[in-house]
């Protein structure tokens, strides 16, 4: 009985004594629990390039944008994060969120980096729903970017297809937040670019068409320049440089689509001409003497669209002049093909093939002038190839 009990004092002191040592061990152990607060600025940048990449993405890439809602999920990682996220949304929406007729939300964040007092005059504010908003921002790029079918030659580029609903609503058509104003101008006139380049027409009236026109960037620049200089990169950036660059691409596609519309009436017209010799209807004028008259047209608009390439490249100095991207943007034949472009190429190689060589060569000189000098154009000038 004593040994017993003995042994149940010893196995007793034993356990203790291996608590003892495992309470020491946790006591040395860090705890985890215990979180090292970001730095203020840090959280700043985090939630500036966040909110940035979310509406470049609905944007510029829509069917690659996630579906999921990064403001709402920043909106609820801590107040601080609530308090940088609403500031940035102001910034880019102005009053659109915010509903002035319930308790207010305080912004306490102007503190982290020196910015205009935002806040002023606006005692009771609060969030309201923001979703119908984006929402319809996806919308608006989805229907955007999408590629219409092939479209018949002799449909216009203007309107091929009803519009739907929501580009009636007036934030739409009138656009008063910085954000859609800038959207507003790079998705209608994406929209139109997709157009344009599943269209066949003989249409010269692309002048007419919000197609990236250097003179509508100007406005879009001041509205660009009025967000904080040190939000700017991290909260449009990507969608400012992806306009900028399609402005400058687009300077050399306007000029381009009028000597595509002339060249692709001089092809019609002396088309087929070997095939209409047998007929003798032209009083018997060789072949030959067909295809000089159309190697000295196309000489004649080798000209013209060489002095339309100097009248876009002045215009284009004096907008680089003011904005000038860090990398100038190639143009290449992927940038300029559409339906109509890429028929002239193929009645020229016809051309070829029938014995008009020159004409070939001729007719891609061009179109070559409108593409970035060097390699671009030496590579197409020396080719047959059709883009796809």
């Amino acid at each position: 009985m004593p040994s017993r009990k003995k042994q149940r004092i010893s196995q007793s002191s034993s356990s203790s004594r291996r608590s003892l040592r495992r309470g020491s061990a946790l006591a040395l152990t860090p705890r985890i629990t215990q979180r090292t607060p970001l730095p203020a600025d840090l959280i700043y940048d985090i939630v500036a390039e966040a909110v940035g990449d979310y509406f470049a993405d609905i944007i510029l890439t829509p069917d690659d944008a996630t579906s999921k809602d990064t403001i709402l999920s920043l909106l609820h990682v801590s107040r601080i994060c609530r308090e940088v996220t609403l500031k940035f949304l102001y910034y880019l929406w102005g009053d659109a969120f915010i509903n002035q007729s319930k308790r207010h939300v305080v912004l306490m964040f102007d503190f982290v980096k020196p910015c205009p007092d935002v806040d002023a005059g606006r005692p009771n504010r609060t969030l309201s729903d923001f979703r119908p908003m984006i929402r319809l921002l996806r919308e608006w790029s989805l229907w955007a970017h999408h590629k219409p079918a092939a479209l018949p030659n002799h449909a216009p580029v203007r309107r091929v297809a009803p519009e739907p609903e929501f580009m009636k609503m007036r934030c739409v058509r009138h656009p008063i937040f910085p954000i859609l104003r800038i959207a507003a101008f790079f998705l209608e006139s994406t929209k139109h670019a997709m157009r344009y380049k599943a269209s066949g027409a003989w249409d010269l009236m692309i002048r007419d068409e919000p197609l990236f026109q250097l003179e509508s960037v100007g406005p879009l620049r001041e509205v660009y320049n009025a967000i904080p200089a040190h939000l700017r990169v991290p909260l449009l950036g990507r969608i400012w440089d992806k306009l900028i660059e399609q402005a400058i691409v687009w300077s050399s596609i306007r000029p381009l689509s009028e000597t595509v519309s002339v060249m692709r009436i001089l092809l019609f017209r002396y088309g087929g001409i070997s095939s209409m010799m047998g007929y003798n209807w032209r009083g018997h004028v060789s072949l030959n003497q067909y295809y000089t008259r159309l190697q000295e047209e196309l000489g004649r608009q080798l000209e013209l669209a060489q002095k339309r390439k100097a009248d876009a490249d002045a215009e284009l100095a004096a907008f680089l002049e003011v904005q000038r991207p860090e990398i100038m943007p190639m143009v290449t034949v992927e940038d300029v093909s559409s339906r109509a472009f890429t028929q002239v190429l193929r009645e020229l190689r016809d051309f070829s093939l029938e014995g008009g060589i020159e004409i070939n060569r001729l007719g891609r000189q061009c179109l070559a002038v409108f593409l970035s000098p060097g390699e671009e154009q030496t590579r197409f000038t020396s080719t047959m190839r059709i883009p796809t």
